[in-house]
């Protein structure tokens, strides 16, 4: 608790050194397309530069100054999701969102087949970590995704349906959920790959329903780059988050290097998922190496986003703590743990190192599967303090 205090410290210092201490900028973007959507106005979501004007004038007595473009880059799902905010006002909203999604979270980490004391543990490392601290300043939805990932995760043998309905909701960030079928086919999870599947099928048709073709049709152009839009969205956006890319991108400024590496490691995440899921291993390595290689295989991913992370690595503490620790183990889950830290990459080149901590890491999860290896001096010393 005393670690986690002083990082998270470390973290809201951080935020108001980069941001200003403008709060909420990114749940700002969400009232903004719920507001719009209740006005009718669904054609605003695919005009960047119209979307980032009219933030700017609804929240022009917070943002005292410019705003960078803020273009509406989620698929139609989420507007489903997000639509009651537009029904509250601007800090009503604000708070309920991140409640809700909060209280998700630990309803995830309660259902976490575990002891109390380890699920406690799991709470603390999770809710006081710098990238819980990013999520609530920042008015994020990563409560939400890591709420989906560990609830997914935690009844994938106990109710492998209400599993895949849960890892299927995660259409609404599509970049979260890329290694998901390739673990549970490598799993032989099939009941719940087909109940991932029916659930972000209906989640999707309910929002063509909902707001027609529109939408989809932007959403699509947008991501597969056919717009002028895309570019600037990446140069401000994209760029400045933590995934492979952006890392890449940091050290070298050439954007087909960047994708060559991000597509180089998505390929390597997906065999490494899929050697853990295939192994006779316990859910806390299989989940372990799940959320670590997310954050490797995803092609945006943002300091928020590794909330993901913080709880993979805290599932390999425990499981140094219960089994013994490799040498240096314990160093890559505390560094892991407390990445977020060093957002962005353009910042500090500790920044950039962000995925190859996280590779390290999932190496010594990968090893736990293969079941070779020898406690490290640290647990014999715990054994012997235990005694």
């Amino acid at each position: 608790m005393l670690f986690c205090a002083l990082f998270t410290g470390a973290g809201w210092r951080f935020f108001g050194m980069t941001h200003g201490l403008v709060l909420a900028q990114d749940w700002m973007v969400y009232h903004e397309a719920s507001s719009a959507v209740l006005a009718g106005d669904l054609a605003l979501l695919s005009d960047g530069v119209g979307f980032t004007e009219a933030l700017a004038l609804r929240f022009q007595d917070v943002l005292s100054g410019g705003l960078m473009l803020h273009p509406w880059v989620y698929p139609p799902p989420f507007l489903l999701l997000i639509l009651p905010l537009g029904l509250l006002g601007p800090m009503a909203s604000y708070v309920a969102f991140l409640l809700v999604g909060f209280a998700g979270l630990l309803l995830a980490i309660q259902a976490w087949p575990a002891s109390r004391a380890q699920r406690a543990v799991l709470i603390v490392s999770t809710a006081a970590s710098p990238a819980a601290m990013f999520t609530l300043l920042a008015g994020q939805n990563a409560f939400f995704t890591a709420a989906l990932l560990v609830g997914g995760l935690a009844m994938l043998r106990r109710a492998p349906a209400m599993a895949g309905a849960l890892l299927g909701l995660l259409v609404f960030k599509p970049q979260l959920a890329v290694l998901v079928p390739v673990a549970l086919l490598a799993g032989g999870h099939r009941r719940a790959l087909i109940a991932a599947g029916c659930s972000a099928a209906m989640l999707s048709l309910a929002s063509l329903a909902a707001f027609g073709t529109a939408p989809w049709v932007g959403w699509f152009k947008l991501m597969l780059g056919t717009t002028s839009q895309f570019s600037q969205w990446e140069a401000t956006g994209r760029q400045s988050g933590m995934s492979v890319y952006a890392c890449i991108y940091a050290i070298c400024h050439v954007d087909a290097l960047s994708r060559l590496g991000q597509d180089v490691m998505c390929i390597v995440a997906a065999w490494l998922v899929a050697h853990v899921f295939r192994a006779q291993v316990g859910l806390p390595v299989r989940a372990a190496a799940l959320l670590l290689a997310t954050g490797l295989a995803a092609p945006h991913f943002s300091n928020y986003d590794m909330l993901i992370g913080c709880f993979g690595a805290s599932l390999v503490w425990l499981e140094g703590v219960e089994r013994g620790f490799r040498p240096g183990e314990l160093v890559f889950c505390l560094i892991c743990w407390a990445a977020p830290l060093t957002f962005n990459p353009r910042l500090t080149l500790l920044g950039a190192a962000t995925p190859v901590w996280t590779l390290l890491l999932l190496g010594y999860v990968v090893a736990r599967a293969g079941g070779h290896w020898k406690p490290s001096l640290f647990s014999k010393v715990q054994h012997v303090a235990a005694a």
